[in-house]
């Protein structure tokens, strides 16, 4: 072979080669947000949430203090609620009261005042005394509130609670969840990042899921879309 040919033969090959590059805009991913923060800033997104704890003023827990934190960085608008106090071991049934209230379509201005007055306290443990499981009894509910230990108790009450609530009203579409406070961060900014519109109603505890929980108290919160960002 003659190195005329050979030099002419390596041009073309380097020229199909450019030519069948892609090219950069194509190769390369669009750039994503660097932070939750500017995924929530996109102005097509309205986001809500109401906090509502009535264990009493001053008396914020550091889980707590980090819910509202992180929504405030997610950029919700966020109600937050410490404007009554509960009875001594109420929290649960207060939180579930709180909860279903929230279920009707008026959620982001329903005023939830009732939640901490006794008369709440002893209908939400009259409903589970009906159960008839200890160490639940109607004596014992009219003496005494044992607190919530479990989520499949707070679950239980606020089950009771909506059936009462919303059984001759139309309730929304947020969906519930009974969850210490990492597991409802997780998912906070799982739903952010989705950017997909979504209401969500959480009784949430102040304690990490690896420690046996503390306190309850109620989380809402809800994605949407600006009327100005949807398309027809």
């Amino acid at each position: 072979m003659r190195s005329g040919e050979g030099a002419g033969t390596g041009q073309l090959g380097r020229r199909l080669e450019n030519a069948w590059r892609m090219p950069p805009a194509l190769a390369q991913p669009a750039a994503r947000p660097s932070t939750l923060a500017q995924a929530a800033a996109r102005p097509r997104l309205k986001l809500f949430a109401r906090v509502v704890d009535f264990e009493g003023a001053g008396d914020i827990d550091p889980g707590q203090k980090r819910i509202i934190s992180n929504l405030l960085k997610l950029g919700f608008k966020v109600d937050i609620d410490y404007s009554q106090v509960q009875v001594e071991n109420a929290c649960g049934v207060v939180a579930c009261a709180v909860a279903s209230r929230l279920q009707l379509p008026d959620w982001q201005t329903a005023d939830v005042s009732f939640a901490a007055a006794r008369a709440t306290k002893v209908e939400g443990l009259r409903l589970l005394g009906s159960l008839a499981r200890p160490p639940w009894g109607p004596i014992r509910a009219l003496l005494a509130c044992p607190p919530l230990c479990t989520s499949e108790l707070v679950r239980m009450c606020y089950v009771l609670n909506v059936e009462r609530f919303c059984r001759f009203n139309v309730r929304n579409r947020a969906r519930f969840s009974v969850l210490p406070y990492d597991k409802l961060l997780r998912k906070l900014r799982s739903d952010v990042r989705s950017c997909s519109p979504c209401s969500h109603i959480c009784i949430c505890n102040t304690e990490h899921s690896r420690m046996q929980g503390r306190h309850w108290f109620t989380v809402a919160y809800s994605i949407e879309y600006h009327r100005s960002s949807v398309q027809y």
